[in-house]
């Protein structure tokens, strides 16, 4: 069990990276936005915009406020002062290494944050989940019992 769980976590830090890694920051926006358009067309501007508003409240409620966005950003990439500090490194990577692994952080966090979207938006069609699961459930009691009646369902005594 906590081999597989293991190997399950493995695989999703390897997808995360991948993602990170080879998906643009631009086109991640623009997925954004058009999913957005998407929303507002299905849903009409009101909604979409108390879901944009919910999804950020929870986005900044789980990592900003945290400061655990702010802290992976100062892992990856030296503050100013940490520069300056480092005597004969101060402008390397400045340039062209640190603006890459920003970018990719920032594709990191808006994936989250759309996944958390995405959730937000889920958690509207609940109720209507609701009403909808019910005539199933009842369906899949009434069919066991059906089957309990007849030769299909195996006897607690045998």
């Amino acid at each position: 069990m906590t081999r597989n769980l293991l190997f399950s976590l493995m695989l999703w830090l390897l997808e995360v990276i991948l993602v990170a890694s080879f998906v643009s920051d631009r086109w991640t926006r623009e997925l954004q936005s058009a999913e957005d358009q998407m929303m507002i067309g299905y849903f009409g501007a009101d909604k979409e915009s108390q879901i944009s508003k919910t999804a950020q409240r929870w986005f900044d409620r789980l990592f900003v406020t945290t400061g655990i966005r702010e802290s992976v950003f100062r892992y990856f990439i030296p503050t100013e002062r940490e520069r300056q500090m480092s005597k004969g490194f101060e402008d390397v990577g400045r340039n062209d290494l640190f603006p890459f692994i920003e970018s990719r952080l920032n594709v990191l966090w808006d994936t989250i944050f759309q996944m958390i979207k995405r959730l937000t938006t889920a958690c509207i069609w609940f109720p209507y989940l609701a009403a909808a699961l019910l005539p199933f459930v009842v369906d899949g009691l009434v069919r066991r019992k059906i089957s309990q009646t007849n030769f299909d369902y195996p006897s607690p005594m045998a």
